[in-house]
C-alpha cells in the first residue's frame, strides 16, 4: 500500500483549514489548520468553536495535505485547535507528510512539551505549549498568556 493510499484511511476531525496567510501564528506568513476537539476548555478561549469533539468535519489526511499543498506556496503551516494532541494518530500522519515535503511546521498545544510525543517533536520547527490562562493574558507575539512558551526547535 503506497503512502497516499495509507493516508486515505487516516482521518482527522478538522474545524478549519485557512490558507489566506496569517502572521500571528508563528514566524512568517503561514497557513493554518485548526483541528476539532478540546477537553481543556480554557476560560475566554478564542477558539471555543473547536471544543466539540464531534464538531467540524472528518477529512482524511491525504485530502488535508492536498488542500494545504495547493494553497501554501511558502510551505509554512501552523497546526492548532482545539487540541491537536487529542487526535494523535492523524496528527502524526499529517506532520509526517508535511515534514517529508519540507514544510516549516509549528504546533500549538495546551499540553506541556513533555507530553508531546518525541516522534512529533522531532519533526516540528516551532511549538507553542501551555494552557491559555485568562488572568495572564498578553499581547506578546504568538502568545495568548504569559505562562505559555513559544520556542524554535530548529
Amino acid at each position: 500500500m503506497g503512502m497516499n493510499q495509507f493516508l486515505k484511511n487516516v482521518m482527522l476531525r478538522v474545524n478549519t483549514i485557512d490558507c489566506r496567510g496569517s502572521v500571528c501564528d508563528g514566524p512568517g506568513i503561514r497557513s493554518l489548520v485548526f483541528l476539532q476537539g478540546c477537553r481543556k476548555k480554557c476560560s475566554k478561549c478564542h477558539n471555543s468553536q473547536t471544543w466539540d469533539e464531534n464538531g467540524g468535519i472528518r477529512m482524511n489526511v491525504n485530502d488535508i495535505f492536498q488542500e494545504i499543498d495547493r494553497n501554501t506556496p511558502l510551505k509554512r503551516i501552523t497546526i492548532s485547535g482545539g487540541e491537536p494532541l487529542l487526535q494523535l494518530d492523524g496528527l502524526q500522519s499529517l506532520i509526517d507528510i508535511l515534514h517529508e515535503r519540507h514544510y516549516d511546521i509549528a504546533l500549538y498545544t495546551g499540553y506541556d512539551i513533555k507530553e508531546v510525543p518525541k516522534s512529533i517533536l522531532c519533526k516540528l520547527d516551532y511549538i507553542k505549549y501551555g494552557c491559555y490562562k485568562e488572568d495572564l493574558h498578553t499581547t506578546l507575539e504568538y502568545y495568548g498568556s504569559t505562562n505559555q512558551k513559544f520556542i524554535s526547535l530548529k
